[in-house]
């Protein structure tokens, strides 16, 4: 797993891939910006000798960062792999994290978090989820402007020490490469390409689910037309034999767009311009989620619609014809996924974070495409009953 070779290419692409991410953090941005800073300079190269390098043999290199992983990915051509390498590693091993770059992150970072909290749709998504975990959750935890104001370059050092090292890193290895690539990175990194580190396991954080079950925040801006609604509740992890069955109901419920909440709320009433529901993976645990935007005079009739679909898909088998349409759709997503080879270390990252394999992929996929009727309103009547959701309403 994670050692996927494309004949007829010269290009190749490692993500260097590291577990643990914003769940192992102490203060909040310190896991995004530990890694976007990295390369701003290091003991060996400076920021512009790193950018002029990396340029010179046509690599690019970009971070990303999300609740469970963290990834470095490098694209070049395979012959300049032996030459780019080498810049690469003491991003890892001795970062410098220079204030004065720091301070100019945290300057655009405040802008466009004063920019996104003037939206409807991410202040309730901040709502939904504080409500389902609490606020000492990673999930239920979000940035504020005084986090901009109180973080340091010894904040990111310290999450260095503690989580960016070989004990945590894949490093996952797509396109043409060889068996002395493979060495080299193993030389560079400590680490072999395409192994899970054994001893790595998320840390279980506690659940504190609000005893506000609905709740309506307003904003105090009199004149907002648009109001953001979610529905949420828990779920049980990826691993748990009910998730891909589940995943199928979702998907039924609110995951393409002829889906029942897509059919009926926006275009038979035209309550929305859109809607869905997603199964979002968490460490230990999942979280379905609604998620919509209306109207404010429409609201309660959008919540009320919402239910509704839920308990009908608890009272009454999904139509035969209707599950084969949603498996067809279904088994197409899951082929686009492996269309474009270069795509597919985004699902073994997903896979590493979940703790799941290949195999257990295709096993998931073999029982969603055997699922009946029956099997899908049993799944719905454990899952989808409207009392067992909470809601979030930001006007």
């Amino acid at each position: 797993m994670g050692l996927t070779h494309i004949p007829d290419t010269n290009l190749v692409r490692i993500d260097f891939v590291f577990l643990g991410a914003q769940w192992l953090q102490t203060h909040a941005l310190q896991a995004r910006l530990a890694f976007s800073q990295l390369k701003e300079g290091t003991q060996q190269y400076s920021s512009e000798t790193l950018a002029r390098r990396l340029d010179y043999y046509g690599a690019t290199l970009s971070t990303s960062c999300n609740l469970s992983y963290s990834a470095v990915t490098i694209h070049c051509l395979h012959r300049h792999l032996p030459s780019v390498l080498p810049y690469i590693a003491p991003m890892f091993s001795e970062p410098l994290y220079p204030d004065a770059q720091l301070q100019i992150a945290l300057s655009q970072g405040r802008t466009a978090w004063q920019i996104q909290h003037q939206k409807v749709d991410a202040l309730c998504k901040e709502g939904l989820y504080r409500q389902l975990f609490g606020t000492q959750h990673p999930m239920g935890r979000f940035p504020t402007l005084a986090d901009y104001a109180t973080i340091t370059p010894q904040h990111l050092h310290d999450y260095h020490e503690r989580c960016i090292s070989p004990a945590f890193m894949v490093p996952l290895v797509t396109g043409c490469f060889d068996d002395t690539d493979l060495l080299l990175i193993e030389r560079l990194f400590g680490v072999k390409a395409g192994t899970r580190p054994s001893a790595f396991a998320f840390e279980p954080k506690p659940i504190r689910t609000s005893d506000e079950r609905h709740a309506h925040i307003h904003t105090g801006e009199e004149e907002r037309l648009q109001a953001g609604v979610r529905f949420g509740r828990l779920l049980p992890p990826a691993t748990h034999p009910d998730m891909p069955l589940l995943r199928l109901a979702v998907m039924v419920l609110g995951g393409y767009f002829g889906s029942r909440l897509m059919t009926e709320i926006r275009e038979r009433q035209g309550l929305t311009y859109g809607i869905n529901a997603t199964v979002y993976n968490i460490p230990n645990d999942n979280a379905l989620v609604i998620a919509t935007e209306t109207a404010t005079q429409h609201v309660e009739r959008l919540q009320r619609q919402v239910l509704a679909e839920l308990q009908r898909l608890c009272d009454e088998p999904v139509p035969e014809d209707e599950l084969q349409m949603v498996k067809q759709y279904l088994y197409g997503q899951n082929c686009r996924r492996y269309e474009h080879n270069f795509n597919y270390p985004q699902v073994l990252m997903s896979l590493l974070a979940t703790g799941r394999s290949v195999e257990d992929l295709d096993r998931e996929q073999q029982l969603q495409l055997q699922a009946t009727p029956e099997q899908l309103l049993d799944i719905c009547q454990r899952y989808f009953r409207p009392e067992d959701f909470m809601s979030c309403v930001v006007d």
